[in-house]
């Protein structure tokens, strides 16, 4: 249970940073926007891995980790092509 509101918890904040970034009005308000944002994102790989382990076997879970990751770094590419 407490898993799930960790991962709960760092995604509501995380949408709070996303949110807030949009009242920033010079560079070191971004910055420490992007700070916090990165604070809770930190949480947020972990827990989706957590997550993906419960559905999937323990072979199956590198596999959808990795290609979930691949597929996450590649997005943007993939609207300019």
């Amino acid at each position: 249970m407490a898993d799930q509101l960790t991962l709960f918890f760092s995604r509501v904040l995380w949408g709070f940073c996303m949110f807030g970034m949009g009242f920033v009005h010079n560079w070191s308000g971004l910055m420490a926007a992007r700070f916090f944002l990165g604070v809770t994102e930190a949480g947020l790989f972990p827990g989706v891995n957590y997550y993906i382990s419960c559905w999937y076997r323990r072979d199956e879970v590198a596999i959808r980790a990795v290609s979930d990751l691949f597929i996450a770094i590649q997005w943007p590419d993939l609207r300019h092509a």
